[in-house]
């Protein structure tokens, strides 16, 4: 039995479908009564969370009007997709194999439920974007659907994207197109109560979900995600509230309190599978790691073989002469100026570290090392141990043993504390501090 579209009805959609009167009016407009021929094709599209599938579902089933829902994530083939449209019309001992339209629709005039019904039958196509990977034709089809059956059907397609992204042939037919806007700020404040946990009041939740939208709005305004933030950060949130340290009612200590701990959680957003607790955890992990690496000693001629393979890899070779010469060369030329500061205007730091020879990183180590060294087997057995080590990186092969290349990878707070341990300041040899 369909329910009819009154004022009632519309007062419960309205309920369910908070913030979306405007598009439920829209969708209920384009479908009409149940026995009307409604509009051949129905195209929803607007940014991720900013509930389009809850709103279409809520309406068919609210009205309780026949359909068939399909996720295109899951039905990732059109065999799959046509076959799952026909099982939820077709009864399971006379379901058929269907791996083309033109089966698809003759199939679907085969049907009792819809051929027998007068009602509208409505086919809802969620992340229909990813029709656009499958057969060409399959969207022009879907938009003709009801012409090509000659039935009272309606192909609802539930998007991210814009129709124009679509259209990949002429003669396809446009739909009726509903767009649903982006949330504002009041919209996902209000929508995040339902989540208010219990032994706190809507007040006070409806504060704490203000400072979440305050400190992730300009990063992140997917409803989904703000909500699974607000859940995961609320027990640090309440923390001294528990220890009683600050009262319910003392906002602005609480936001002094939570603010650092969510700036930390920025970096986290989108990834679910790690919450902001867990994420300042493996930070401070990673920074002892970072320390105790930094304090591992090596042996004293290792230390400046390091030193030497950063500096190559992040100073231009160019400048070499400049840093490690033992004697000036007087003053630069206009056209060593000029290139110095062309080299200059990149900071190489964030290029990453670049290849170097053999030859020239045992040039800067010659130079770097105190006292001086004379070239020994000890010397190179080092260096091998560096690359064991995965200190530095061999970038030529290893059959070439002709000026084979090397790459430091050891961060600059690490290279800093090897060159305190042998009185060196390694900001003074590197060209994007000198």
């Amino acid at each position: 039995m369909v329910v009819s579209t009154d004022n009632s009805t519309k007062e419960v959609l309205y309920e369910k479908c908070s913030r979306r009167q405007k598009q439920v009016n829209n969708i209920l407009n384009a479908i009409g009564e149940p026995e009307d021929f409604t509009c051949k094709s129905l195209f929803i599209y607007g940014n991720t969370a900013c509930g389009k599938t809850y709103v279409v579902k809520n309406i068919l089933e609210t009205l309780q009007l026949a359909h068939s829902y399909i996720n295109c994530i899951e039905c990732f083939t059109t065999k799959l997709l046509f076959e799952n449209i026909l099982r939820s019309i077709t009864p399971s001992e006379n379901q058929k194999p269907c791996s083309t339209m033109m089966d698809f629709i003759r199939l679907i005039k085969q049907s009792e439920i819809i051929e027998n019904n007068n009602e509208t039958f409505y086919i809802v196509l969620d992340k229909a974007d990813r029709i656009r990977q499958m057969d060409a034709h399959l969207l022009p089809a879907f938009l003709r659907l009801s012409e090509l059956t000659s039935l009272n059907i309606c192909v609802i397609f539930i998007t991210d994207i814009i129709f124009e992204k679509f259209m990949t042939t002429t003669g396809v037919l446009n739909p009726l197109k509903i767009h649903f806007d982006d949330y504002i700020k009041d919209d996902l404040q209000f929508l995040m109560l339902a989540d208010t946990p219990e032994g706190y009041s809507r007040d006070f939740y409806n504060e704490y979900c203000g400072i979440i939208i305050s400190v992730f709005y300009m990063v992140c305004r997917d409803l989904n995600e703000l909500r699974h933030l607000a859940i995961i950060n609320f027990s640090k949130f309440v923390e001294p509230i528990q220890s009683g340290e600050i009262t319910t009612t003392d906002m602005r200590k609480l936001w002094t309190k939570i603010v650092p701990h969510l700036k930390k959680a920025l970096q986290t957003v989108y990834l679910r599978e790690v919450s902001s607790e867990q994420w300042e955890k493996e930070e401070q992990r990673s920074l002892d790691a970072d320390q105790v690496k930094a304090q591992v000693e090596l042996p004293y001629y290792s230390k400046y073989l390091l030193l030497a393979s950063y500096y190559a890899s992040y100073n231009p070779a160019t400048t070499d002469r400049r840093f490690f010469a033992k004697k000036s060369f007087g003053r630069m030329s206009k056209r060593m100026k000029h290139s110095t500061k062309s080299a200059k205007d990149i900071d190489k730091k964030f290029l990453g570290p670049k290849p170097f020879t053999f030859d020239r990183l045992m040039a800067i180590f010659y130079s770097i090392v105190e006292g001086g060294v004379s070239s020994s087997a000890n010397i190179l057995s080092q260096l091998s141990s560096l690359v064991t080590l995965n200190l530095l990186v061999r970038m030529s092969a290893d059959d070439q043993i002709d000026s084979p290349k090397y790459k430091c990878i050891v961060p600059l707070d690490i290279m800093i504390a090897i060159g305190n341990q042998v009185d060196m300041d390694v900001h003074q040899y590197l060209h994007d501090y000198a």
